[in-house]
């Protein structure tokens, strides 16, 4: 989020303080990492 590459918008409030303090497990969030470094 910090360099733009994932939009704030798809957020909720919630969500952006969870992931502002750090927190490794976000609230109805699946993380899904490419196979390809820096791609989601």
């Amino acid at each position: 989020m910090e360099k733009g590459e994932v939009p704030r918008e798809l957020f909720t409030p919630q969500q952006l303080d969870q992931i502002e303090k750090g927190r490794t497990r976000i609230k109805e969030v699946t993380w899904h990492h490419h196979q390809v470094p820096g791609k989601m």
